[in-house]
């Protein structure tokens, strides 16, 4: 109730500035916040654009997609388009620390895995990424480097794993510089969000992706397939990977550098630098 009253009173608000002061053009980025304000933009005559960061049309931009003068898509391939829209690939907008940075270098001291939960958490990754690796032999896991982002209430737990198994770890609930830990990682596991694999892609780094089963028509999925086909990573299914299926596939990449650098640049290829201005 407290979420509908608040809606309600953006929507009147909304309808209050915009009629007051009409803006000369709207643009959404998707999700029912934006819903309401682009269409009373246009019951006033704003023009509205949108933008589409996932692999499958969202619910409120196909809505809006007769309404708007023109989408916005981050992937060519992008699913649930209606027909006759007019459409301009952008890519993804991320910041530009995302693409300063060099190649992973798997010669280095440690190879670094990263793995990130992205903005909702991954409680799975919390066992099933220790898991995987205590089936991987030594020295190979001794020269495993981890950074990994965790639930609080999983932290503990995973430093006493980690130290048990050898490996050198720093876990934490969040990183605050994104940019810095992807440019020194060799791999990463992560969610499949939008802003998650346009990071990836600028930065060019190999991946294995578990999208969120609960992503709202399994977008996430779409996501990593679109880096999948483009060969910088592999898409997993939450419900059927295994530790030592992980397991395995962590050696095949860190055993075999040119395997991992060529998923890197395959990455580099889906990057979008001129996003922003696209």
């Amino acid at each position: 109730i407290m979420a509908l009253t608040k809606l309600g009173m953006g929507t009147l608000s909304c309808l209050w500035h915009i009629g007051l002061r009409p803006p000369m053009v709207m643009i959404g980025f998707g999700g029912y916040p934006s819903f309401a304000p682009l269409l009373i933009a246009r019951l006033f005559g704003v023009p509205v654009m949108v933008h589409e960061q996932n692999a499958y049309l969202g619910r409120a931009n196909h809505a809006l997609a007769a309404r708007a003068r023109l989408i916005a898509l981050s992937w060519p391939q992008t699913k649930n388009l209606p027909n006759g829209v007019k459409t301009h690939i952008t890519g993804m907008p991320v910041r530009t620390a995302f693409f300063a940075k060099g190649r992973p270098n798997c010669a280095g001291d440690k190879l670094v895995l990263s793995v990130l939960g992205g903005s909702q958490g991954a409680t799975i990754l919390g066992t099933l990424v220790p898991d995987a690796l205590a089936m991987i032999d030594m020295p190979l896991r001794a020269n495993i480097k981890i950074y990994q982002q965790a639930r609080p209430e999983q932290i503990d737990n995973l430093k006493a794993r980690y130290r048990a198994l050898g490996i050198s770890a720093s876990i934490k609930p969040f990183f605050t510089n994104m940019p810095n830990l992807l440019a020194k990682s060799d791999l990463v596991i992560s969610r499949s969000g939008a802003s998650s694999i346009a990071e990836l892609a600028a930065t060019g780094r190999a991946s294995l992706m578990l999208p969120l089963p609960s992503a709202m028509d399994d977008h996430q999925k779409a996501n990593a397939l679109q880096m999948e086909q483009a060969g910088g990573g592999n898409c997993l299914d939450e419900a059927t990977v295994s530790p030592a299926f992980l397991a395995t596939r962590i050696m095949q990449l860190f055993e075999a550098p040119a395997e991992l650098g060529k998923m890197a640049a395959n990455a580099t290829a889906l990057a979008s630098p001129q996003a922003a201005t696209d």
